[in-house]
């Protein structure tokens, strides 16, 4: 039968091998535990033996929880995108059948996706057979009898259709469960996180797994431990009952189920169970997490090390200066610069050179006039700024109160302008967050201890006797004492001009020569001058022939030999 629909001759079939490759797809992990796959894989095999063709299980073509809905079987990772890419190289054996249980397994997109992606198979001469309905799709054979085609057709468009009723099916259910939630309901189950119970009909949480989260989050906050280092501990203390890694904590430490809030398939928040974090414990956490990311710890004797990565700024164009490269050959970079080559920024820098400049600029730093008298100017300023910023935001509330009543007569308009203020809103509220931090670490006695060890840490440095444990307790001072370093580029005859603004408002301004010394300026008064050190000059050693010696390996080198 199928020789006759390939259009061959007998005799040629008979000698011929015929290549199958069998697509098996389940759009979800969960029907894999119903069999779905291995149903597929079993029809398969009984064909193939049935019709005498070769497997080739070069490729692996098996999709598990790859949606033919939305397309995502076609993606370069899964197993049918691979395929037709390997189809596409001319990878893919002839005479090849391309065997699955129905159309719906390579597409359930709409009719003009699915069957661009069917007659783009069979124009690669490649056949498609169904197991289902024992159905062949051959190139040659539709031209010669439309028939199939109209049949491939009307069994594309229906699985389309169902795909699509499913889904607006779910979605509705899933609006009816997010206004039952609203109103004090129960959701879906997997709405919940591990460490609530709704057996009871309740959401309740389950005290053994709630002390987890609790413990997580206690371990970054108090103990100030590392993502892996969490981890370990999680997995030592709870092994049997949870595993944890770096990925999970980090997950666990910005998910708001924590708080006992879920979000929504329209971004509101609903209030869904209860809380086993507090908000301060939550932020902080984050907040712990985004300095570690500043905070890069490493051997500054033996690599050059970014302390003031996430500091630098570009005076051109207000980008970050970002360290490209590796070890003693990184250098600073303008990141627009480097990313689209539209910055003026002319600065040539080389870290390890240039931050031995910031380091020693900072060391000058005094602690009673810096840090005393300058800071009670940045406090008022900061606590002005303050009371404008907190008038804006009962403003903005105000506005949203006001906003209620046409929202609830179904105004789009009022919608959208509530919208529109509550970002206005958050974007204040962290404003405000952001001075109120400035200003407890201007009134923190700590202060004074942060400067101290920044020049310890100078010192160490500068004797080359630091150490990884001396790096983050630095970084962490540095955090609490300077704002931003700004970069512009270089007058005539120097590297590169540097402001350092410090968290009290003063600004220290830096003109860095050639040879990066570098004349430190607080005002129009010069405080300190730091020498770079001379350049080495790599002198050859020579044997007592005058020939000279290379590398490790005593390998000598006579200019004047011949080459053998």
């Amino acid at each position: 039968m199928f020789t006759k629909k390939i259009n061959m001759d007998v005799e040629t079939i008979s000698n011929e091998v015929i290549y199958c490759y069998s697509y098996h797809r389940i759009s979800s992990k969960r029907q894999a535990r119903g069999g779905g796959i291995k149903r597929q894989v079993e029809a398969s095999e009984a064909i193939c033996n049935e019709m005498g063709w070769t497997m080739d299980t070069s490729f692996k073509l098996t999709d598990i929880g790859k949606s033919a809905y939305h397309g995502k079987n076609l993606d370069d990772r899964a197993a049918l995108g691979s395929f037709l890419n390997a189809v596409d190289a001319g990878l893919i054996q002839r005479p090849a059948v391309l065997l699955v249980e129905s159309l719906d397994r390579l597409s359930r997109a709409d009719i003009m996706t699915a069957l661009e992606l069917f007659i783009r198979i069979l124009n690669a001469d490649i056949t498609i057979y169904t197991s289902f309905d024992r159905m062949t799709y051959n190139k040659e054979e539709i031209q010669k009898n439309f028939s199939p085609l109209l049949i491939s057709i009307t069994l594309l468009c229906r699985s389309h259709e169902e795909s699509e009723t499913k889904s607006k099916r779910i979605k509705k259910s899933w609006l009816h469960m997010e206004e039952r939630m609203r109103n004090g309901g129960l959701g879906h189950s997997q709405v919940y996180p591990f460490w609530i119970d709704i057996s009871s009909g309740k959401p309740k949480v389950i005290k053994k797994q709630a002390q987890i989260v609790k413990d997580i989050f206690r371990l970054c906050t108090v103990n100030n431990l590392s993502l892996m280092d969490i981890a370990n501990v999680i997995n030592k203390k709870y092994g049997d009952l949870y595993h944890s890694s770096n990925a999970k904590c980090q997950r666990l430490m910005y998910n708001q189920k924590v708080l006992g809030l879920y979000e929504a398939k329209d971004k509101t928040i609903i209030k869904a169970f209860p809380a086993i974090i507090d908000k301060d414990t939550f932020y902080l956490a984050q907040s712990m997490l985004q300095k570690r990311k500043i905070v890069r710890v490493g051997r500054p004797e033996k690599r050059a090390i970014s302390f003031f990565r996430g500091f630098i700024y570009c005076n051109h164009c207000g980008s970050r200066i970002v360290n490209t490269g590796q070890g003693i050959r990184s250098s600073y970079i303008c990141h627009s610069k480097q990313r689209k080559n539209d910055c003026g920024q002319k600065s040539s820098l080389t870290v390890d050179k240039f931050q031995k400049s910031l380091l020693y600029a900072l060391s000058l730093m005094d602690q009673s006039d810096m840090m005393q008298k300058s800071a009670n100017t940045e406090k008022a300023r900061l606590t002005k700024l303050l009371g404008t910023k907190e008038a804006e935001a009962t403003e903005k509330r105000q506005r949203l109160d006001n906003l209620v009543e046409l929202i609830a007569s179904g105004s789009k308009a009022g919608t959208k302008a509530a919208e529109k203020t509550e970002i206005q809103l958050n974007q204040l509220e962290f404003e405000i967050d952001e001075i109120i931090s400035k200003l407890e670490i201007l009134a923190s006695p700590s202060m004074i201890g942060n400067i101290s060890k920044i020049k310890a840490f100078h010192k160490r440095f500068s004797l080359e006797l630091a150490t990884k444990e001396d790096q983050e307790p630095f970084l962490l001072a540095l955090e609490n004492v300077v704002e931003k370093i700004v970069v512009s580029s270089p007058k005539p005859g120097y590297r590169t001009s540097v402001k350092i603004h410090l968290l009290s408002g003063i600004v220290l301004r830096l003109e860095v020569e050639k040879d990066y010394s570098t004349n430190i300026y607080k005002g129009n008064k010069r405080i300190g001058r730091y020498n770079a050190p001379p350049k080495v000059i790599r002198r050859l050693k020579t044997t007592p022939h005058g020939n000279i010696k290379h590398g490790r390996r005593s390998k000598y080198h006579n200019p004047n030999a011949k080459s053998e």
